[in-house]
C-alpha cells in the first residue's frame, strides 16, 4: 500500500513541473564601446595593453573582440595586448554586441617621447552660446605621438570637443588636455558670463545643390550705427573660428532680421554656420546650425510623357526641377540622350518653362526605338545630372504630307515600313504584290523571271500568246496578233484595281502620270 502512494505522488510532481513556463531574461543591447587608451605610438618590438569600457554595465553581450587592420604592422591578442611588428600605421578595433570603437597605432623605428604640453590661451571668458578653439602645443615638436584628449571639469558650464569649447551656462570650468604619450597635462580656466548674446541664428532656406540663404536676427534692445551683422560658415564646427568664410549682411526690417545668400557650395555636403555681430572690435556669435545642400538626384523628378508628346520620329521630354534659388551668375539646362543605356552621348539644349519644368523636343529619331535620357543643369559652370529614364517612339504610320502640290503624297511607298524603303512592287492594275523589297525571296508564283504576261491578271491566252483585256492603249497589239476588239484606253486605275486604295482605304490612290510629273518638276 505504501508503494502505490509513492508512485502517485511522483506522478503529481511531474505533472506540476510540466506546467511551469520558462521565463527568458530580456536582452540588453550594448550602447557604447570606448577604448580607454587614446591613439598610441610604439617602436618596433614594443607592446601595449589596451582596455575598453562597455556601456551599459548590464549589457547582455559584453564580450570584447579585438582586431588589427594590418597584422603585418601590429598584432592584437584576444585580451587586447598589441605588439608592434614593423613600421607603419594600423587601426585597432574593439567590438562588443555589434558596437565598436577604434584607435590608431603608429609604429616607428625609434620613439621620440612627449616631454610636455601647453594650452593657448591658458584662460578665457565666453558668453552663453559662444565658442572658442584652444590650441595644444606638444614638446618636443618632433614627438612621435602627438594625440591628446580633452576634458571639461564641468560639462554643464562649458563643453569641449577636439579643443573647441562652447559656453553653455554661467559659471566656471577647467578645460584639461592630456597627452596619450606620458599623460602630460595643461589647463585652461574658462568663465562663462551671464549675458545673453545680442544675435541669434535662425535658419537656412532656399537650399539648392550649390547655394543657400542664411537667416539671422539681432535680439539686442537697440542697434548701434557701427554694427556689422553677417554669417560664418564652414564644413566643420572646428573650422568656424579660424578657417571659415564670413558674409556681411544688412538688417532688413524693424525686427532686426538679416539674411545673406551663399553660392559655390558642393552638392550633397553638410555645412555649419552661425550668425555674427561685430561691434567695437568685439564679435558675438549665434547658435551653430547646419544645412545639407541638395544632391543632384533630389533636384529632379520624373514627369510621365503623355501619348500626345510621343511621335514616330520625335518626342517631347519633360523633367521637373526643384531649383528655385536665384543666387547664380549663370544657369543653363539640357538633356543627354542616346540609344544605349550606358552611353548618352548626345546633348540637347532645353528651356525652363512654367512651374519649374525643363523641356525640349528630340527630333529625327528612328521608329519604335527606345531612347535613354537624363536632364542636367549647369550652375556657374558646375554640371548636375538627373537620374536616367527612357522612352520609346511609335512604330511607322502611313500619313499624308502636304508638299504644296495639287494632291497630298504619302510619306512612304506602299508596303514600306520607313520612308527610306523601296516598298512593294505591283503590276499596273493588280492589287497583289509580285515582289517585296522587304524580302527579295518572295515572288508571286509564275513571276520568278519577272513580270510575265502569262501570270498577268489582265491577260488572256489567244492562240499561242496572251492579249491584254484591260488598261490597253495600243490597238496595233491586238491586230498584230490577229486579235479582235479594241483597247479600252484606260490610263487611270479603277479604284478596285488600285492597290493603294484597296490596301489603305479612304481617299488613298495611286498617282496619275500628270501628278508624278508635278512631283518631279516641283520637289527635290
Amino acid at each position: 500500500m505504501k508503494k502505490i502512494k509513492y508512485i502517485i505522488s511522483i506522478f503529481a510532481v511531474a505533472v506540476m513541473a510540466s506546467c511551469v513556463k520558462e521565463i527568458q531574461a530580456p536582452i540588453i543591447p550594448v550602447r557604447t564601446v570606448t577604448i580607454d587608451q587614446g591613439d598610441q605610438a610604439l617602436s618596433v618590438g614594443q607592446s601595449v595593453k589596451l582596455t575598453a569600457s562597455v556601456q551599459p554595465v548590464n549589457a547582455t553581450d559584453r564580450d570584447l573582440k579585438w582586431s588589427s587592420s594590418n597584422e603585418d604592422i601590429a598584432m592584437v591578442s584576444a585580451g587586447g595586448k598589441v605588439k608592434a611588428l614593423s613600421v607603419g600605421e594600423v587601426a585597432i578595433t574593439a567590438v562588443a554586441g555589434g558596437v565598436s570603437d577604434l584607435i590608431t597605432i603608429k609604429v616607428v623605428a625609434k620613439l621620440v617621447p612627449v616631454t610636455g604640453v601647453s594650452i593657448a590661451p591658458s584662460s578665457t571668458s565666453l558668453k552663453i552660446g559662444e565658442t572658442q578653439l584652444l590650441k595644444a602645443e606638444i614638446t618636443p615638436s618632433d614627438a612621435t605621438n602627438t594625440s591628446v584628449k580633452w576634458t571639461s571639469s564641468n560639462d554643464r558650464v562649458a563643453s569641449v570637443e577636439k579643443g573647441l569649447i562652447t559656453g553653455l551656462k554661467p559659471g566656471t570650468a577647467t578645460i584639461t588636455v592630456t597627452t596619450n604619450d606620458g599623460d602630460k597635462t595643461a589647463e585652461c580656466a574658462v568663465t562663462v558670463e551671464d549675458e545673453p548674446l545680442p544675435v541669434a541664428t535662425l535658419d537656412a532656406d532656399n537650399v539648392s545643390p550649390v547655394s543657400a540663404v542664411l537667416n539671422g536676427k539681432v535680439i539686442a534692445a537697440e542697434v548701434s550705427p557701427g554694427i556689422m551683422v553677417g554669417f560664418q560658415y564652414a564644413e566643420t564646427p572646428s573650422d568656424l573660428p579660424f578657417n571659415s568664410t564670413t558674409l556681411e549682411a544688412a538688417i532688413s526690417n524693424s525686427e532686426y532680421n538679416f539674411s545673406a545668400g551663399i553660392s559655390g557650395l558642393e552638392p550633397g555636403t553638410t555645412y555649419c554656420f552661425r550668425s555674427v555681430i561685430r561691434l567695437n572690435d568685439e564679435e558675438n556669435y549665434g547658435e551653430i546650425k547646419t544645412f545639407v545642400t541638395q544632391s543632384p538626384e533630389s533636384l529632379f523628378s520624373y514627369i510621365e510623357i503623355p501619348e500626345s508628346d510621343i511621335k514616330q520620329t520625335s518626342v517631347v521630354l519633360k523633367v521637373a526641377t526643384a531649383l528655385s534659388n536665384v543666387l547664380y551668375e549663370s544657369i543653363s539646362y539640357g538633356f543627354m540622350w542616346g540609344t544605349e543605356e550606358s552611353a548618352l552621348n548626345n546633348t540637347l539644349p532645353a528651356n525652363l518653362v512654367s512651374e519649374g519644368i525643363i523641356q525640349a523636343t528630340l527630333t529625327d529619331l528612328s521608329y519604335e526605338t527606345k531612347y535613354y535620357y537624363k536632364a542636367f543643369v549647369i550652375i556657374d559652370g558646375l554640371k548636375l545630372d538627373s537620374p536616367q529614364w527612357d522612352v520609346t517612339t511609335l512604330p511607322f504610320i502611313m500619313e499624308s504630307v502636304d508638299l504644296g502640290l495639287s494632291v497630298k503624297w504619302a510619306n512612304a511607298n506602299l508596303g514600306a515600313e520607313e520612308p527610306e524603303e523601296w516598298g512593294d512592287y505591283y503590276a499596273w492594275g493588280e492589287v497583289e504584290t509580285y515582289y517585296s523589297s522587304l524580302d527579295p525571296l518572295i515572288w508571286k508564283p509564275g513571276r520568278e523571271t519577272g513580270h510575265e504576261r502569262s501570270s498577268y491578271k489582265w491577260a488572256v491566252l489567244v492562240g499561242d500568246d496572251y492579249r491584254y483585256t484591260k488598261y490597253c492603249l495600243n490597238n496595233t497589239w491586238f491586230s498584230y496578233w490577229g486579235g479582235t476588239g479594241a483597247p479600252d484606253n484606260k490610263s487611270t486605275l479603277d479604284l478596285e484595281d488600285d492597290p493603294a486604295h484597296v490596301i489603305l482605304g479612304g481617299d488613298w490612290r495611286m498617282p496619275t502620270k500628270d501628278e508624278f510629273t508635278e512631283l518631279l518638276d516641283n520637289c527635290t
